[in-house]
């Protein structure tokens, strides 16, 4: 299983509790919001930005994404990218 990092759009989103409630639902569908460091640390993602190694492929990752947001606002966009990442600047948990 490939890491897969996954951010998500609530367009129309209007309040914190919107997006709160796509963390739940991101994290039952197995992505976090944390990711860990070559040093060891685990940095915070930006908000609604998931990463997971649950997934055999960056559509089963996509599909889940998708379906986690559903309901939340009436509209949302999701990109899903596959692979290794770098970072800069986020804050250490």
């Amino acid at each position: 299983m490939a890491r897969v990092v996954v951010r998500v759009e609530l367009h129309g989103a209007t309040t914190e509790e919107q997006y709160a409630r796509l963390h739940v639902q991101m994290a039952a569908a197995k992505f976090a919001r944390r990711i860990s460091g070559g040093d060891g640390a685990i940095y915070l993602l930006p908000t609604a930005t998931y990463v997971s190694d649950a997934f055999e492929t960056v559509n089963a990752a996509l599909d889940s994404a998708w379906s986690a947001a559903a309901g939340i606002t009436a509209s949302y966009g999701v990109i899903a990218t596959q692979g290794s990442s770098m970072w800069t600047g986020l804050p250490k948990v």
